[in-house]
């Protein structure tokens, strides 16, 4: 095996489906896992999966971008999105329901009637309890006041994965939590987890996508400095700017107006000038 760096193979052999790097390379072009996670998942062994997309960026030029984990579309068309979430963020109810207006988006090409529009999920599996009742698994759809359903074709779900209690995808939220294959308990998870971690082809490939992670992240930290740098140059040059028309008796108000700063900062570099 050519050489890899030790801290990379401790890394490997740790990661977990909770890790966005693995989950990515685990579930690329690996449909027939996609199609039995949700079969389990939503207990309908119905489900066909034509395509799975991870990492699925979807655009909308007048909105927030969404970033779909695993997006699946079936043979009726129906869109999936499961999200592998570790830190429960306060906005999670809500991103699920833009999430689930981006797949009807992405699945009703304009001239298209509304009945056209196929069944959307989101899928939000977390490290912890979303709603906070206890409960390890909510699965929510529109529906009145009497319990009504709409029928709508929207779902959202949220799964506890740290559920302590024994329930029907026990053994999954396991599978997903563990990073040694011997220890997991689905085949079909622990044939894809070795594939990775034992494997040498698997293992090379995960290394290079550790590479070329490690190295995104040190293009956008230089980028980072750059911004920096030049908000910096900006800020000083503004500064000696604001300097000089307080030099020739400008008033602080016009100044801020002229170069987009606020009153109170202009005059603390008036103050500042006198030290």
């Amino acid at each position: 095996m050519k050489k890899i760096p030790e801290e990379n193979l401790r890394l490997i052999q740790e990661f977990t489906l909770f890790d966005d790097l693995y989950m990515n390379v685990f579930f690329k072009d690996f449909e027939e896992g996609a199609q039995w996670m949700l079969r389990l998942i939503l207990d309908d062994p119905q489900i066909e999966i034509e395509s799975v997309r991870v990492q699925e960026v979807v655009l909308n030029l007048t909105s927030k971008t969404s970033r779909f984990d695993i997006a699946a579309t079936d043979k009726k068309t129906n869109h999936y999105d499961t999200e592998f979430q570790t830190v429960l963020y306060p906005d999670l109810k809500k991103r699920g329901r833009f999430y689930l207006s981006n797949e009807d988006m992405d699945m009703l090409p304009r001239g298209e009637n509304y009945d056209t529009l196929a069944d959307s999920y989101v899928i939000f599996i977390c490290r912890g309890d979303v709603i906070g009742d206890g409960a390890p698994m909510h699965h929510f759809t529109m529906k009145d006041e009497n319990g009504l359903e709409l029928g709508d074709g929207q779902h959202l779900i949220f799964i506890n994965a740290d559920y302590a209690g024994d329930w029907r995808l026990k053994d999954l939220m396991e599978d997903f939590k563990e990073a040694d294959p011997d220890k997991m308990r689905y085949d079909i998870l622990k044939k894809r987890a070795e594939r990775f971690k034992k494997e040498e082809v698997g293992i090379m490939y995960m290394n290079e996508s550790l590479r070329d992670l490690v190295s995104k992240r040190e293009q956008a930290a230089q980028l980072a400095g750059y911004e920096m740098a030049y908000e910096i140059a900006q800020r000083e040059q503004q500064t000696r700017i604001a300097q000089k028309m307080l030099a020739d008796h400008m008033p602080a108000k016009k100044i801020a107006e002229l170069l987009d700063m606020t009153v109170e900062e202009i005059e603390k570099i008036g103050k500042d000038g006198l030290k």
